[in-house]
Order: structure tokens, then C-alpha cells, then sequence
């Protein structure tokens, strides 16, 4: 694994690259199971809230940590 895509890369800065992939692969998958659980709570409703506290969150320059801003989405969707 010396060259990626012609490439040499040291070894921190591949450990970080494959830190950083996981975490995002983790944020994304919690993203749409938090999407999946509020369809399954509250219908199209339930999509647009844990959508817009997504958003907002993003927008807001993440008060909330982004893996647990979808979760906040779910929890207030199966609250309503």
C-alpha cells in the first residue's frame, strides 16, 4: 500500500484519512437510520424534522455534535 493513486502518503496522515472515513461512513449511516426512524414515527413530518434539525444544526455551525443531531430529530419527532 505505498502508492495511492501514485501517491506516497506517511503513515500519520494515512491513519488519519481512515479515521476520518469511518467517522463520516458512521455519521451518514446514522443520518438515515434517524431519517428511516422518523418516517416510521410521525410520516413525512417526522422526514422534515429530523431533516431541518440537521440543517439547522449545520447551519448554526454545529452547536450539537453531527453524529447526534439526527437523534435529537427522532427524539422530538416520536415526542409530537
Amino acid at each position: 500500500m505505498k502508492y495511492v493513486l501514485g501517491l506516497t502518503l506517511p503513515p500519520e496522515e494515512f491513519d488519519f484519512l481512515l479515521l476520518h472515513a469511518m467517522n463520516l461512513t458512521l455519521e451518514i449511516a446514522l443520518l438515515f437510520g434517524s431519517i428511516s426512524a422518523g418516517n416510521a414515527m410521525a410520516g413525512g413530518v417526522g422526514i422534515a424534522l429530523v431533516d431541518g434539525i440537521y440543517t439547522l444544526n449545520e447551519v448554526l455551525g454545529r452547536p450539537v455534535v453531527r453524529m447526534s443531531a439526527g437523534l435529537v430529530g427522532v427524539i422530538l419527532s416520536g415526542i409530537s
